[in-house]
C-alpha cells in the first residue's frame, strides 16, 4: 500500500504546478497552452489533466496556498447505501414500468417521498443503475434487454454476435 503525502506536501506539489503556470503566463504563453504543457509534466510523481491543474490555478489565485491543501470530503461518514424502502420502490417501479429511464425513476421516487430532496442526483442515479443491473442479473425484467436486442437486430452496425434469449413468461 502506498503512503499518501501529507496535506502540506500535496499542496507543495500543486503549488509547483501553479507556479510553473504563472511563469509560462509571464512569458506570454496562453493559459490553454500552459495547461496543456503542464499536464505533460510530473507533479509529485503524477500526471494531472489540464482541467485539474486549471482548478488548482484558480483556487490558488482566489484563496492562496491553503486552497491547494487536501480537504476531507463533505460526505465523509454519511450513509451511502439506499434504504430498504427505496430499494423496494425501485424494484416495484421497474417491474411495473420496465422501460422507465433512470432520471424519470428518480423523479418518481422523489415525488413519492421515497428519496429526499437532499439526495445527490448523480449518486442516486449511480446507485439505481447498479440496483437495476442487479435486478437484470437475477432475472427481473427481461423486456429492457429484449428491446435493446430487437433494436440492435434492426441496425446491422449494432448487431450482436450473441442471439437474444427466447421470450419466456
Amino acid at each position: 500500500m502506498q503512503d499518501h503525502p501529507s496535506s502540506t506536501e500535496l499542496a507543495l506539489g500543486r503549488h509547483a504546478a501553479v507556479s510553473w503556470i504563472q511563469q509560462a503566463l509571464e512569458q506570454n504563453c496562453t493559459l490553454a497552452r500552459a495547461l496543456a504543457l503542464a499536464s505533460e509534466r510530473n507533479w509529485g510523481g503524477k500526471l494531472y489533466a489540464p482541467s485539474t491543474i486549471e482548478a488548482w490555478y484558480y483556487a490558488h489565485r482566489a484563496q492562496g496556498f491553503e486552497a491547494l491543501k487536501r480537504r476531507t470530503r463533505k460526505d465523509k461518514g454519511s450513509r451511502k447505501a439506499l434504504n430498504a424502502e427505496a430499494c423496494e420502490a425501485i424494484a416495484k417501479l421497474r417491474r411495473e414500468y420496465p422501460q422507465l429511464k433512470v432520471p424519470v425513476l428518480i423523479r418518481q421516487l422523489g415525488d413519492q417521498g421515497v428519496l429526499s430532496s437532499a439526495t445527490h442526483a448523480e449518486f442516486v442515479e449511480a446507485r439505481i443503475e447498479c440496483h437495476l443491473l442487479l435486478l437484470r442479473k437475477v432475472g427481473a425484467p427481461e423486456i429492457v434487454v429484449r428491446a435493446s436486442a430487437q433494436h440492435n437486430a434492426e441496425d446491422p452496425r449494432l448487431a450482436s454476435p450473441v442471439p437474444p434469449r427466447p421470450l419466456t413468461h
